[in-house]
């Protein structure tokens, strides 16, 4: 007798990066770790990403540091007011992390260096991102459950 596997949802990540091959390169480097576990929308402008956004259908948002004539922080703050339950994972070109989570309030997740960046650093951030994500998610529902 066999055993049916469950079948594994994907998890649902945005790209924010005007960058097509930081896109490609991400791909690439979950797919050496965890292939067919993400799947990835990209937004290659502020505008694009924000309104993917609202749609509310993503586990985890990686947003890069310039978006044309807006910058990552903006994004951030404004992905925040959109969706503020879904985690945002910074994607830096050089070290400005402290700088960076000062800047959004801790509303960022993670930062990332891309020059650094291996597939093990990327898929540790996103999973505890999504975990985090969903923990914060099942928390709130339990306190509506039981403030009714």
């Amino acid at each position: 007798m066999t055993a049916k596997l469950a079948p594994t949802i994907k998890k649902r990540i945005l790209l924010v990066e005007p960058k097509h091959e930081t896109f490609v390169r991400l791909i690439l480097l979950l797919d050496e770790v965890v292939p067919q576990q993400y799947t990835m929308d990209w937004a290659a402008t502020y505008r694009f990403g924000t309104s993917l956004l609202e749609r509310n259908e993503y586990d985890v948002c990686l947003v890069g540091t310039q978006l044309g004539f807006h910058n990552g922080l903006e994004f951030v703050n404004s992905a925040h007011a959109v969706a503020p339950d879904i985690p945002c994972i910074m994607l830096q070109e050089e070290d400005m992390a402290d700088a960076l989570f000062e800047a959004t309030g801790n509303q960022m997740w993670d930062c990332l260096q891309l020059h650094k960046l291996s597939p093990q650093i990327l898929y540790r951030s996103l999973r505890d991102a999504v975990r985090n994500h969903h923990a914060m998610v099942s928390s709130a529902r339990h306190r509506e459950v039981a403030r009714a």
